[in-house]
């Protein structure tokens, strides 16, 4: 059998859960069979991707040590107790929305999907067929096509991020055109926006500066077995480099909004807290909001059907944007 190239940890974790069964195997056995399936695996791999079976799956996925040689197993009747219909109806739903958003991150979810399907149909048997035409997903805004990436490149890299290990990367600048080879890059996270996926990270452990690339552009991803020295940041300190923002200051605004535009307010608040008044021709509302360019960019969004009316400080901001804009149009 070919061998398969960067099977990522969350591919081989669902194999593994394929292969346990109730008989006790070795480290050493599991990794044969992992082999004669056409993974090319380190047997410390598949050490490791076991033992994060055991912490998941506790009730399921056993770690005999009473006597030599010690193994792994499923515990007695449990092939993986089945989810339940409404838990299939939810992992559905999560795909459906992100199929559309992210196909090729959603490949790795397949078994998990058939999982859910199976499930639902013998609950539902004579109504799954119909199921399926009663949830429709609508994304907001104005829809671009997403860029393809490599899925060897993300499952790597998702792999990289759970395990906290440095990667090597070959990138395509868009500037350029021409690849670039990083020897060592240290990722931190990912941001999803639009259609675009970003990674942040650095090329620089010493250097406090971060940077982000959009994660089509990268040809290949390689594990390196060296701790990725950034692990422990998190993704939303780093937000302004990309101009996303997960601000935790908050300002006070107030927003008057024509009637026919801000009745969706009334339906999905800003937060639990916002105060709607309604008047005749408009709505105005009054929360505590972040302070960020995605605020903005909301407000823009409803062109002249929106006012802000405090604070002066971003009222002024969405006037110097609607100038600029103008310039365009003469």
């Amino acid at each position: 059998m070919p061998k398969t190239e960067s099977k990522s940890a969350i591919d081989r974790g669902l194999l593994l859960l394929n292969l346990l069964d109730s008989v006790q195997r070795t480290r050493k056995q599991i990794h044969q069979m992992v082999i004669d399936r056409g993974y090319e695996v380190s047997e410390k791999s598949i050490e490791r991707d076991l033992n994060r079976l055991v912490e998941l799956f506790p009730r399921h996925v056993s770690y005999i040590k009473k006597f030599p040689p010690y193994g792994y197993r499923l515990r007695q009747a449990s092939k993986m107790s089945l989810m339940k219909p409404e838990e299939a109806i939810s992992v559905l739903t999560a795909y459906q929305y992100l199929d559309p958003l992210l196909p090729k991150v959603a490949e790795g979810l397949n078994l998990y999907i058939k999982e859910a399907e199976q499930v639902i149909s013998h609950n539902f048997a004579s109504n799954y067929d119909n199921w399926k035409n009663k949830i429709s997903i609508k994304n907001e805004g104005f829809q671009l096509q997403h860029k393809k990436i490599d899925k060897n490149v993300l499952s790597n890299l998702h792999e990289a991020l759970l395990t906290g290990l440095s990667i090597s990367a070959t990138y395509c600048p868009r500037k350029t055109g021409r690849n670039t080879k990083y020897e060592k890059l240290f990722p931190i996270g990912l941001v999803h926006s639009g259609r675009l996926l970003y990674l942040i990270g650095s090329h620089d452990e010493k250097a406090n500066k971060r940077f982000f690339w959009p994660l089509n552009r990268f040809k290949k991803i390689e594990l390196i077995e060296d701790k990725n020295p950034l692990s422990q940041e998190k993704v939303r300190d780093h937000e302004e480099i990309i101009g996303f923002s997960f601000s935790e200051q908050n300002m006070r605004v107030v927003l008057k909004f024509e009637k026919n535009a801000g009745y969706i307010l009334k339906e999905t608040p800003t937060s639990k807290k916002m105060r709607l008044d309604e008047h005749d021709d408009s709505i105005v509302i009054e929360d505590l909001v972040a302070n960020s360019l995605e605020l903005e960019n909301w407000i823009i969004g409803f062109g002249e059907k929106v006012e802000v009316l405090e604070p002066a400080e971003l009222r002024n901001k969405i006037k110097q944007r609607i100038k600029l804009a103008a310039k365009n149009y003469g």
